[in-house]
């Protein structure tokens, strides 16, 4: 399983920490999507990730 498409790279600062998120296009065709590392997930037009 690969990448479609990188939508770009965001940067937040936390009080005690920096974070670099890379935003990266997928598609689910199949099944359930299962999170390993979330505690939830939210499906988002683009012009709402930037």
């Amino acid at each position: 399983m690969s990448a479609e498409k990188t939508l770009g790279v965001v940067g937040y600062d936390y009080p005690t920490f920096h974070i670099t998120m890379h935003c990266i296009l997928r598609s689910v065709f199949s099944g359930d999507l299962r999170l390993l590392e979330h505690d939830a997930a939210k499906r988002l037009p683009a012009d709402e990730l930037i």
